[in-house]
């Protein structure tokens, strides 16, 4: 069992671990600001169906696999990389320009993304 001391360690570093944010977190205050609470709440209920289907394929022996495998670990990696450069260009090229309520720039708001893609995109 352990003491009062290794209690308040582990404590202490789960403390300071909930209270910085992390990329989860960043993407949906990001997607808050930009397209309002509506598109956040989405995300976060995305990013929660996300997690969930992390802990079922670990369940199912996925991890094992990945951690066993140098050649799909490699190939998983390599190819969450090039989704994420994608995505990135894709922003980067984009021709509209985001819209926040209130501004004078004239420009008309954007249009809502369906929550079918808000949830996709978290996922």
């Amino acid at each position: 069992m352990p003491d009062f001391a290794h209690w308040s360690v582990f404590l202490t570093a789960t403390i300071v671990l909930l209270v910085i944010p992390g990329p989860s977190v960043l993407f949906v205050v990001a997607r808050g600001i930009d397209q309002g609470f509506r598109a956040a709440l989405f995300s976060s209920a995305g990013l929660a169906v996300g997690d969930l289907f992390q802990v079922l394929c670990a369940a199912m022996g996925l991890s094992t696999l990945l951690a066993s495998s140098i050649v799909v670990f490699t190939a998983v990696k390599y190819a969450g990389a090039a989704y994420l450069i994608f995505l990135g260009l894709r922003r980067i090229l984009e021709k509209n320009t985001p819209w926040l309520p209130g501004s004078t720039s004239g420009q008309p708001p954007l249009r809502e993304k369906p929550v079918r893609s808000l949830v996709l995109q978290a996922f």
